[in-house]
């Protein structure tokens, strides 16, 4: 299993690190159940993306709803709405601190499931917001920026 990377120590900077698509899906199968399964224990927890574990991936895992946890790969913002909320949002890698953050409220995108299946979804509210949070941890963003 793996640990969660913090600011506090980080010390490769893999938070800020732009990841690498992933090509060979077969080969990161037992990252990602490893990302689903620590999601899974957490239920306070709404999402968790590769360089949070000290991968340089593109790929995190996010719930959607109270059940229904998927896990994205390669992902792409194809369309931002323009109506923005701004609400306060936490992370596990800035532990117990809260941060506002003006997010979509609506979004589209594409992604890969971890079978390499690609998936077109829209994205509202909450999902949308959750999405474009483990989102910027692909970029190297953090709710503190």
């Amino acid at each position: 299993m793996y640990e969660i990377i913090t600011i506090e120590n980080d010390e490769t900077n893999v938070l800020r690190k732009d990841v690498v698509e992933i090509k060979d899906f077969e080969m990161h199968k037992e990252i990602f159940m490893n990302m689903k399964q620590m999601l899974d224990d957490n239920p306070a927890i709404a999402g968790i993306a590769a360089p949070q574990i000290g991968l340089s991936k593109a790929m995190f895992v996010v719930r959607f709803g109270k059940n229904n946890t998927k896990i994205i790969i390669n992902p792409i913002i194809l369309k931002e709405g323009k109506t923005k909320e701004t609400k306060n949002e936490g992370c596990l890698s800035i532990p117990d601190q809260k941060f506002p953050v003006a997010r979509s409220r609506k979004i589209s995108v594409r992604y890969y499931n971890e079978n390499g299946k690609p998936t077109i979804a829209k994205l509202l509210d909450m999902d949308a917001r959750r999405f474009l949070h483990e989102y910027d941890h692909l970029k190297g963003v953090l709710i503190s920026d």
